[in-house]
């Protein structure tokens, strides 16, 4: 099972870096591969959890080359069992991540972060978000009731990573 972690490149909150890199850790020990858009902040600490405990972590570049995923947008290469660039730009990218993962997990977040949880809900997909955030994680709920939604039956939170993934295990088990 694959599960995207998505969230904000520069968090608004100095705790959600940590909170990325428990929570890419606890899905790497419950057997998920960690998806995220290979680059900087919580998609980096979300992937350096999940390495840390010997989890598989793939990535989905905007850019068409390393070259360019590198020089161009200076994101990481190190922390990825594969990457796949994509060619497609940041918005293509998202819309690959969430496509690609059975559930999608976020972390605070701001417009990027906004897109990738459109795109999920427009998937059906299982959405897990960590309570207490600031940026989309955070609104998550209030989000849901603004597009109609707030009845959405596989939207988790918790505020502890490993309690999310738990749920979020639990229900897409059944």
């Amino acid at each position: 099972m694959k599960a995207a972690v998505c969230g904000a490149r520069k968090p608004f909150e100095a705790g959600s870096l940590a909170l990325a890199w428990v929570l890419g850790k606890e899905l790497a020990l419950s057997g998920f591969v960690v998806v995220t858009g290979a680059t900087l902040g919580v998609s980096l600490e979300a992937a350096r959890g999940a390495k840390a405990v010997g989890g598989k972590v793939f990535g989905v570049s905007p850019a068409a080359t390393k070259s360019e995923h590198v020089e161009k947008f200076g994101y990481p290469v190190d922390e990825f069992d594969e990457i796949d660039f994509s060619g497609r730009g940041v918005l293509g990218r998202n819309i690959l991540i969430v496509e690609r993962s059975d559930v999608v997990l976020f972390v605070d977040g701001g417009v990027g972060t906004l897109n990738e949880f459109s795109i999920a809900l427009q998937l059906k997909k299982p959405i897990g978000v960590l309570e207490g955030q600031m940026g989309v994680a955070g609104n998550a709920k209030t989000l849901l009731e603004i597009v109609g939604l707030a009845d959405f039956g596989q939207f988790f939170s918790e505020s502890d990573p490993k309690k999310l993934v738990e749920k979020i295990f639990g229900a897409i088990k059944k």
